[in-house]
């Protein structure tokens, strides 16, 4: 278990960078229906796990405020961290099945910690929170 100080604020970013089924559609209508179903449904889940999550954190007593943003993932991390003057980042590693899924993942963790302007911590899932 994990002590924050009194005042701690947190925040909660997802980054949604989903493919864009606009410029298939006229060619390939059912990939496109299929991206944009897919996008919809990451999208919902990313909304369902922050929700959660700053449930969590404020039952704790932290200060918590959450953002879904469009766009690279390592990007739009590193850019919010600079932005808020973060002191940490915590990335999650979690529920990947696919090796390119794991390997972006992967990707993004290893640009965090060579890259953000504080500490980062790549956290794992443990069994009870699959």
């Amino acid at each position: 278990m994990r002590v924050w100080r009194e005042g701690t604020e947190i925040r909660l970013i997802s980054v949604d960078n989903g493919a864009s089924p606009t410029r298939i559609a006229s060619i390939l209508p059912t990939a496109a229906a299929m991206i944009a179903s897919d996008n919809e449904e990451s999208a919902a889940k990313a909304r369902q796990m922050i929700e959660w999550a700053k449930e969590e954190l404020r039952a704790i007593g932290l200060n918590v405020s959450t953002e879904i943003i469009k766009g690279e993932p390592l990007r739009v991390l590193i850019e919010e961290a600079r932005k808020w003057e973060a002191d940490a980042i915590f990335v999650g590693a979690r529920g990947f099945s696919g090796t390119l899924e794991r390997w972006r993942l992967g990707s993004v963790s290893t640009g965090l910690v060579t890259n953000a302007p504080c500490s980062v911590e790549v956290v794992r899932a443990t069994e009870e929170m699959s």
